[in-house]
């Protein structure tokens, strides 16, 4: 607990009226001073028995850049409040800075803004006695962060049909051989382990038995290039699993294993939206049913033989209403 810039001021009128009081007799001590030191130990009091004031955040839902999400403060208490949260880099809107009666509530608009997982500071919550005269300070942390998803785009140039045709899906049917490569096989069915033992090319044969559709993602970016290679990867892996297709999504910092459903989608965006890029082994790429590469210069999006510039097959990025919750 310690004295506001007001009861400092107060201090130093109790102190001007104890110098007056030697010079005038007591009765202008009584007159000045004693009720304002009264005033000051009722505050004190007061503010004691007030309780320590607690503070509770809802977590924010995740979201996609320029979606808005709302920031709801709860404080317990009673007393005066000034309260201060400054907004984290990465999201847009008023920060909060009030002055309340406990106990409230707080609510502002928040604008998502950048790709990644955003920590606020701790919240700083200043309580006042009813005069003003005495305060203390509580901080407390915000748990967990706001997940901001990369962006996703609309594909034009390329088709969804095209993207998971059968050239771009692994076809995992039943291993039954290795043989000798011939042109036109996948590079993604070629045994580089073998291939190198006996310096030839050599490719996984399937019997006609059981097909895994898995779209295996695999995406890498250079450094500065994180957020066009997580973009990419949103679109592509967003695509596949739209057409229901098990997805699974490798990068240099991390991955997930192949799945679909709401609760996969939100794992994958997750990844996305905190990976730092980082590059993979070329051999990934080459095994891969869609290769992402993002440089400062370009991103690229490989399926099966065909390379496509991002930019050139996507348009606007996708509309608030159709992205997943």
């Amino acid at each position: 607990m310690r004295l506001t810039l007001r009861g400092w001021g107060v201090v130093c009128v109790v102190g001007l009226a104890a110098l007056f009081a030697t010079l005038s007799g007591a009765r202008a001590l009584n007159a000045v001073a004693a009720p304002l030191v009264v005033a000051v130990g009722v505050g004190a009091l007061q503010l004691s028995r007030a309780g320590m004031p607690t503070v509770s955040v809802d977590p924010m839902r995740p979201g996609f850049p320029d979606q808005t999400r709302q920031f709801r403060v709860q404080l317990d208490g009673q007393a005066l409040a000034r309260v201060r949260i400054p907004l984290p880099d990465g999201l847009a809107g008023e920060a909060v800075d009030a002055t309340v009666d406990m106990p409230c509530t707080l609510e502002r608009a928040v604008t998502l803004e950048t790709r990644g997982v955003h920590q606020f500071s701790r919240i700083r919550v200043v309580q006042r006695g009813p005069l003003g005269l005495v305060a203390r300070s509580v901080e407390a942390p915000i748990p967990g962060g706001v997940v901001v998803y990369p962006r996703r785009y609309t594909v034009t140039g390329v088709t969804l049909a095209s993207l998971l045709s059968e050239d771009a899906v692994a076809e995992r049917q039943e291993f039954d051989r290795l043989r000798e490569y011939v042109p036109g096989d996948p590079l993604r069915n070629v045994h580089w382990k073998s291939s190198a033992k006996r310096e030839e090319f050599l490719v996984m044969e399937f019997s006609s038995g059981q097909t895994d559709e898995t779209v295996e993602v695999v995406a890498g970016a250079t450094e500065g290039s994180a957020d066009e290679m997580a973009s990419a990867a949103a679109t592509v892996a967003g695509l596949a699993l739209d057409a229901n297709r098990p997805v699974s999504v490798t990068l240099a910092d991390g991955e997930i294993p192949a799945g679909q459903g709401k609760s996969h989608r939100e794992n994958v965006l997750r990844l996305l939206a905190e990976t730092d890029g980082g590059s993979l082994p070329a051999h990934r790429h080459e095994a891969a049913d869609i290769s992402i590469r993002a440089t400062n210069s370009r991103t690229t999006v490989q399926v099966g033989d065909q390379r496509h510039d991002f930019a050139a097959i996507t348009a606007d990025r996708i509309a608030e209403e159709v992205t997943p919750p």
